[in-house]
C-alpha cells in the first residue's frame, strides 16, 4: 500500500492509497489530482519501493530542411514543429535543513528552484546565491507547513553565466533545480535534478 500526499503552495495537501501488488508498477496522473496548481508529493509506502516523477511539455522545434520529409505539404510549410518533451528525476530519501546546487545558469535560460517543505512547522527558507562576479546575494522567505514554493531565479539575476546556489532552512525540506530554455520557436528539453543534502 503507497500513501501519495500532494502539497500546493498554500499548505493545503491532500492524500490518496495506492494498492501496488509484487513486482507491478503504478502510474499516477497529477493533473487529474491538483489541475492547475503547482504541488509536491510524498510517497510512503508498508514495502520499500522507488518513485520517480515524469514531467512532459508540447514544445516547438524549428523546421529545418532534416524535419522537412515528415512533412507532406511543402507548400504550408510550418515555421515550427510541435514536439514532446520533458523530464524525469527521482525523489529524494528524506529532507535535509541544507541543499548545494553547484551549477546553473541564465543565460537563454529559464532557471527554477522548486522548494517543497514536508514538516508540521513553518519554514524560514534562505537561499544565498554565488554570482559570476562574486558577489553572494540572498532571498528569504517563509514557508508554510506542508507546502511547496518556486523560485524563478532568471527573474532575479538574468542573463548569469554560471550561478551557484545554497538553500538553508529552519525545517527539514526538499530542493530541486530545473532548467529550460528560454520560450519562443526552437525551445525545447530542459533538465532537472536534486540539489546535494547536507545537515
Amino acid at each position: 500500500m503507497a500513501l501519495v500526499t500532494f502539497m500546493t503552495p498554500d499548505g493545503t495537501s491532500l492524500t490518496r492509497r495506492y494498492a501496488l501488488p509484487p513486482t507491478t508498477r503504478l502510474r499516477v496522473d497529477v493533473n487529474e489530482i491538483v489541475p492547475e496548481l503547482g504541488v509536491a508529493i510524498i510517497v510512503q509506502s508498508d514495502r520499500p519501493l522507488a518513485a520517480e516523477r515524469a514531467l512532459y511539455f508540447t514544445s516547438t522545434i524549428p523546421t529545418t530542411a532534416e524535419n522537412m520529409e515528415t512533412l507532406t505539404d511543402t507548400d504550408a510549410l510550418p515555421q515550427v514543429i510541435p514536439a514532446l518533451v520533458g523530464t524525469i528525476s527521482t525523489g529524494a530519501d528524506e529532507a535535509a535543513y541544507t541543499w548545494y546546487f553547484p551549477d546553473g545558469t541564465t543565460v537563454d535560460t529559464n532557471q527554477y528552484l522548486l522548494l517543497s517543505n514536508p514538516s508540521r512547522g513553518q519554514a524560514r527558507v534562505t537561499v544565498e546565491f554565488l554570482l559570476s562576479d562574486g558577489s553572494r546575494p540572498t532571498e528569504t522567505l517563509l514557508m508554510p507547513a506542508n507546502s511547496r514554493f518556486t523560485l524563478p531565479v532568471h527573474e532575479l539575476h538574468a542573463d548569469e553565466p554560471a550561478l551557484a546556489m545554497i538553500v538553508r532552512s529552519t525545517q527539514p525540506i526538499v530542493a530541486e533545480r530545473s532548467l529550460f530554455p528560454d520560450a519562443g520557436p526552437g525551445a525545447g528539453g530542459g533538465s532537472t535534478m536534486l540539489g546535494v543534502p547536507s545537515e
